[in-house]
């Protein structure tokens, strides 16, 4: 089966639910409904689906200033001493390396390891900077794409250790003592099935608990006949309070589920839109800030869907339809390339930053920033 991907992500993704879980989870129903013309907002989404792949699997600010409301509060233990370097993703033809850059200098500081990007997409598809120095990566392990060929990895100094195999995302809690990942696992029982997860592990990768699971039925080779992989961890809100994304493409969720207990899958508090639609940075233990690209048009044919500008919202468990804070006005433009400005204005912490944010001057360029 021919599929469009953006990092792992395809134009299946809204099928996939439906069939697995039997409606679409993380209000996708609400935003899928509310598109005219699937097809309109495809040819939007192919824009916006390059900033999905470049911002979805960025991570919350672990290494946020010790003045911000995220480490001083209460929920969540503070976190001394200001950050003084970024992650970046460095391009080079087809090598990608990834390393540690100064902040100030954008000298880089340390180089963490090399893959080259092939056929299946980018090979680093996730990066979370710990608050120690140290470096958790999702790395696709083969150039050919595989939904299965991903495992967790831990920079630590020159040394790499292999943590977790079938991982897609992950973000370390405050303390660093634990991690939530989302794992997307092949059907080891033979039943026919296989399973995408939310779970909370140790830095070790012993399970600590399942939050939610949904299962999807797999052909002859193993992999998914409906489209999953989509759900990836955006950060923590406090110690009992994930955020998490969902989607692709046409249409994408932020959503709030308890880190402390089990959850149905879909059943969370979600703020929904088109596929730019993320978490991009967190202003207290309880609001975190959801970015999205602001689209025009019915969807017919004589009003096709159109890309005006991208808006910020500042969303709650208890509130997760936001409220508009922040937006920029500009046709065909692109989330990932204003995520600082939006941030700011905000005054948010930032879960996201754009490759620009910080300053480098190594060789190759920054095709992606991590913090």
């Amino acid at each position: 089966m021919n599929t469009t991907r953006s990092q792992g992500c395809s134009r299946r993704r809204v099928i996939v639910a439906a069939l697995a879980v039997g409606a679409l989870p993380l209000g996708l129903a609400t935003a899928a409904s509310a598109t005219a013309s699937t097809t309109s907002r495809a040819a939007i989404a192919t824009s916006s689906a390059v900033a999905s792949s470049a911002v979805t699997t960025a991570p919350r600010a672990v290494a946020a200033p010790a003045t911000s409301t995220l480490r001083t509060a209460t929920s969540a233990p503070a976190r001394t001493g200001a950050p003084t370097t970024y992650a970046a993703v460095i391009a080079s033809g087809t090598k990608r390396t990834l390393v540690l850059v100064s902040r100030t200098t954008g000298k880089v500081l340390r180089t963490l390891g090399s893959e080259r990007a092939g056929t299946g997409g980018e090979p680093f598809v996730d990066v979370d900077l710990a608050a120690d120095g140290t470096v958790w990566a999702v790395v696709q392990k083969t150039a050919r794409w595989s939904p299965y060929a991903i495992t967790l990895r831990h920079y630590t100094g020159k040394r790499v250790v292999n943590v977790l195999p079938y991982v897609t995302s992950v973000r370390e809690s405050a303390d660093a003592r634990q991690l939530a990942v989302t794992v997307l696992s092949p059907d080891g029982n033979h039943d026919g099935k296989g399973t995408q997860s939310l779970r909370i592990v140790t830095p070790s990768g012993k399970l600590v608990r399942n939050l939610s699971s949904l299962s999807f039925p797999v052909d002859a080779r193993g992999w998914p006949q409906v489209e999953v992989g989509g759900l990836r961890v955006s950060g923590w809100l406090n110690r009992a309070q994930l955020v998490v994304g969902d989607g692709c493409c046409d249409s994408a969720v932020s959503a709030v589920v308890p880190a402390l207990k089990p959850s149905r899958y879909g059943n969370w508090p979600a703020k929904a839109g088109d596929g730019s639609t993320r978490a991009i940075g967190i202003i207290n233990s309880k609001t975190f800030l959801v970015g999205s690209n602001h689209v025009s048009g019915t969807g017919q044919a004589n009003d096709p869907l159109r890309i005006t500008g991208v808006d910020a919202f500042t969303v709650t468990a208890s509130r997760p339809s936001g409220r508009l804070v922040a937006s920029i006005r500009k046709p065909d433009i692109e989330l990932i390339d204003y995520v600082d400005t939006l941030v700011a204005r905000a005054k948010a912490v930032p879960w996201v930053i754009s490759a620009k944010r910080f300053p480098y001057s190594g060789t190759g360029r920054v095709l992606r920033a991590f913090l």
